[in-house]
């Protein structure tokens, strides 16, 4: 799981502001199977764009580093 996960929007799909950070507060070393829920209350924005940036952990629950060019999948992107 990501240490974190970052909201961002834009209008021109270049150019993006920080709209919030979320912290993971699951242990890594916790080997349960979990589903994290990142939802964000965001103040009313207006954007044609939006980017979700994980933050790589850096460690499978090994402790073996993750290799480069892991991907994150996100299932779902809901703006209301």
């Amino acid at each position: 799981m990501p240490k974190k996960v970052e909201y961002y929007a834009s209008m021109n799909g270049k150019d993006f502001i920080l709209l919030k950070t979320i912290d993971n507060d699951i242990d890594p070393k916790d080997e349960k199977v979990q589903i994290k829920d990142f939802s964000a209350e965001i103040l009313p924005t207006e954007a044609q764009y939006i980017k979700v940036k994980p933050t790589i952990s850096g460690n499978f629950r090994s402790g073996i580093r993750e290799p480069e060019g892991s991907l994150y999948f996100i299932d779902e992107i809901s703006a209301k």
